[in-house]
């Protein structure tokens, strides 16, 4: 179970950046702060809170090759790399195509599939949202995740398999942060009681 999705995650698609294939130029992400504290006392949430803190090592750990030269999504995202983030929206909590070979067990919760389809049928992956990763605000983005934690139910510890950490929240809510993927792109899955929002590619 230690590497439960990498597969599902990650459709790196690299485009050119010109004819000398130097990375594009732009702002790399400005240094993050985090003005959040962590005031719940539910398992595994200090140990994830200090993770999002120090997202800079742990967090885009992701290898990718750009180029031929092997790096990390995390790494190409700080220096300055533009890339986007898309998601797909499922509207039941299960595919019902999971005898796919293309469909994981995701924590031992849910079954997504990873390419073309959600379901036995053959529709394609729709993509619900695109995140552009230096147009997030990293701050923000902490607080953010900081207050998914502080929100978590008092009666549901934090799970971490591998890179992925599970939070079930007071109000039904369940989010998956993905250490392999860089911080501007968690959650990278949400379930509620619509359905369940999850990362299917990074655009470079």
């Amino acid at each position: 179970m230690k590497k439960l999705l990498l597969s599902l995650m990650v459709f790196a698609t690299l485009a050119s950046c010109g004819k000398d294939n130097k990375v594009a130029s732009a702002a790399a992400p400005a240094p993050a702060t985090s003005t959040s504290p962590i005031t719940t006392t539910v398992a595994g949430a200090a140990e994830l809170a200090t993770k999002i803190d120090n997202f800079h090592n742990q967090f885009g750990t992701q290898p990718v090759s750009y180029y031929g030269n092997p790096s990390t999504i995390g790494a190409l995202l700080n220096s300055g790399l533009p890339m986007s983030f898309k998601y797909t929206k499922q509207t039941t909590s299960t595919s019902s195509g999971s005898n796919n070979s293309n469909c994981k067990t995701y924590i031992s919760v849910l079954t997504l599939c990873s390419y073309g389809t959600v379901s036995s049928s053959a529709s394609p992956l729709t993509v619900s949202k695109t995140v552009v990763g230096l147009s997030v605000n990293v701050t923000d983005k902490i607080n953010e995740l900081k207050g998914y934690i502080n929100n978590a139910s008092p009666l549901v510890a934090i799970q971490t398999v591998g890179s992925i950490s599970r939070i079930v929240t007071r109000d039904n809510k369940v989010y998956f942060i993905d250490t392999n993927f860089p911080i501007q792109a968690q959650p990278t899955m949400v379930q509620d009681s619509t359905g369940i929002e999850y990362l299917i590619g990074t655009t470079f």
